[in-house]
């Protein structure tokens, strides 16, 4: 193992497949409740958290519909995420927006879709962008030695192709590959961006810390019973940011200089992969806790009790198995041995708590797929 591969070994998690991703179904009784893989390879389930928060009940993804009566929106994207067997979180994303760009959740979550699928599209430009840069350095073209190739006849892209053509004939392989890895090492870094240009998962890092510690001066503040469950939300951001922070540390590290990962493909760019996919899945589900709980900080004292409530009924616990990041390779049999932790449905509970605030909801929803905004003082382009 390189020290790159070493470097950026996969986060340390327990399953994130039996954990599941938050799916933003507008149905209250099954809000954000999570798709996760089914009893085998070729079937989805939905976990549901039981009533004292820690226990999941599993039901088969095609008994949903039975759960509760769901809007049409809902109906269509439990449809699309079978369709296209979608659990990891960059994939529900993708087909919330797609349904949600349908109008069905009504006009607010189509124009909340429709900027939400033009960030992405924008995040996933600067990333290439970054990328191509970063491949140039690789290739030992400077900035000086690209702007006078721009003056030049064929510009600085006859340079690069000229660069890249000699470095494939050194490795043995066709200058398409170099171009091919350029656009892999985008499409993971897409979704996270850079520490100067910060993408979505960034900011709902940056957001989760400010949201953790305001939510920790209300619990000093509050006196009641709800105040257990806010201290149970503050540590399970802690578990979060645990892993989280120092992921993004050796990330950082690494987009430092790409060169390393361009040079020892596929072994370094898998473990690149890796350790993107383990931070989507560390902060899966915590848009929405951080935007519910800044819309209703600043409420009454009930208002902010209920959304505490709201918070610890779909909070991001961390499971307790630690197995490695990446579940779409996931061994079938590890699956199976994973069951026995999770119980199939026996009876249908939404919990002691349940909130009346549908329309308060939806405008949480349809920020999060807007994306959390940037902190006051934060860099974003």
């Amino acid at each position: 193992m390189t020290d790159i591969a070493r470097s950026l070994r996969p986060l340390p998690l327990a399953s994130l497949g039996e954990r599941g991703t938050a799916v933003p179904f507008t149905t209250l009784q099954i809000a954000q409740m999570r798709v996760r893989p089914g009893s085998d390879r070729n079937s989805l389930a939905l976990a549901m958290p039981g009533i004292a928060g820690s226990t999941s009940y599993v039901v088969p993804w095609k008994g949903v519909p039975d759960l509760a009566t769901l809007t049409m929106h809902d109906r269509m994207l439990h449809q699309e995420i079978e369709a296209t067997m979608a659990i990891t979180p960059e994939r529900v994303r993708r087909a919330a927006l797609k349904v949600a760009a349908t109008g069905l959740a009504g006009p607010q979550a189509a124009e909340a879709a429709a900027a939400g699928a033009f960030a992405d599209r924008g995040e996933a430009q600067a990333s290439y962008f970054f990328a191509t840069l970063e491949a140039f350095r690789a290739l030992g073209l400077d900035r000086a030695e690209l702007v006078a190739a721009g003056r030049g006849k064929g510009g600085w892209q006859a340079l690069a192709r000229q660069r890249l053509t000699e470095l494939a004939t050194q490795q043995g392989l066709d200058a398409n590959h170099h171009a091919a890895r350029v656009v892999e090492i985008a499409r993971v870094l897409a979704p996270i961006g850079l520490p100067d240009a910060p993408a979505r998962l960034r900011r709902v890092q940056s957001r989760l810390i400010a949201a953790r510690n305001r939510l920790l001066t209300w619990i000093s503040a509050d006196r009641t019973e709800v105040t257990e469950l806010g201290r149970a939300a503050v540590i399970a951001a802690d578990e979060t940011l645990a892993l989280s922070t120092p992921a993004f540390e050796a990330l950082d590290q690494t987009l430092a200089d790409l060169g390393p990962v361009l040079a020892g493909w596929p072994q370094n760019f898998r473990a690149l992969q890796n350790l993107t996919s383990g931070i989507g899945w560390l902060l899966d589900g915590w848009d929405f806790v951080v935007a519910i709980w800044e819309r209703h900080e600043n409420g009454s004292a009930q208002d902010q009790r209920d959304t505490v409530l709201q918070i610890f009924r779909v909070l991001p616990t961390m499971p307790a198995v630690a197995t490695p990041v990446d579940v779409r390779k996931a061994n079938p049999a590890e699956r199976q041995k994973e069951a026995p932790r999770t119980r199939q449905l026996e009876e249908w509970r939404t919990g002691r708590h349940e909130l009346e605030q549908l329309a308060a909801i939806e405008g949480v929803k349809a920020q999060v797929m807007r994306g959390l905004p940037p902190l006051p003082g934060e860099t974003h382009e």
